[in-house]
């Protein structure tokens, strides 16, 4: 285990940001919102390595993978507070920002190359972009030159430096105090192998 990992009291997963509507974002996957975790405290912590507890959940989406959050012992009125943006023309210079492995907040530039509809049932479209995207680099903002944030962080295509952000405008439509779960799962039924099943799990929480 390299030193920066057995020495830090707390576990890095990703990245979370503060918005000018005074809530934290990040993305949902990185606190683990549809399964059950060993870790029961979740924490932000800023540049000066202090640490807060988060403390409610105001609103989240499985399928957009966001969520908002509220923290602790933490007055957001002093701190400098991110915009958001319209999303700008195809080859715009973007830069992906996040704490990369874990080992501290990162920027790193490329360009937003296009849009793509999601899976299921097209409702909306990702951001893809060139940028470089590691482990850790989920739930944070994927900014222009000017700082402004086009979306969120959520995952690395597989097979190609070509990146996904949710635009920031889609977590707009969740109602506040709102979760949406949302698994689409394949599964095979006991002695019969040769066939998948699809079934979706599709609950609003309050």
């Amino acid at each position: 285990i390299a030193y920066s990992v057995r020495t830090d009291k707390y576990l890095p997963i990703g990245t979370a940001f503060l918005m000018e509507d005074g809530k934290f974002y990040s993305a949902a996957h990185v606190v683990q919102l549809r399964g059950k975790s060993l870790y029961k405290d979740y924490f932000i912590r800023d540049r000066d390595g202090k640490t807060y507890p988060i403390d409610k959940i105001e609103k989240f989406s499985i399928n957009r993978d966001f969520v908002v959050f509220s923290v602790k012992n933490l007055n957001t009125g002093s701190l400098e507070k991110l915009k958001s943006f319209n999303v700008p023309a195809m080859n715009t210079q973007v830069y992906s920002v996040g704490n990369a492995l874990g080992e501290g907040i990162v920027i790193r530039d490329g360009v937003l190359t296009s849009q793509t509809f999601e899976d299921v049932n097209g409702e909306w479209k990702w951001l893809r972009f060139s940028a470089a995207a590691s482990p850790g680099n989920s739930g944070g903002p994927l900014v222009d030159k000017e700082g402004n944030v086009l979306g969120i962080i959520t995952m690395k295509s597989q097979n190609e430096n070509l990146n996904y952000a949710l635009p920031f405008g889609e977590t707009k439509n969740v109602p506040d105090n709102t979760g949406i779960v949302f698994i689409p799962s394949y599964y095979n039924m006991p002695n019969i192998t040769t066939e998948k099943f699809y079934n979706i799990y599709e609950h609003e929480i309050s």
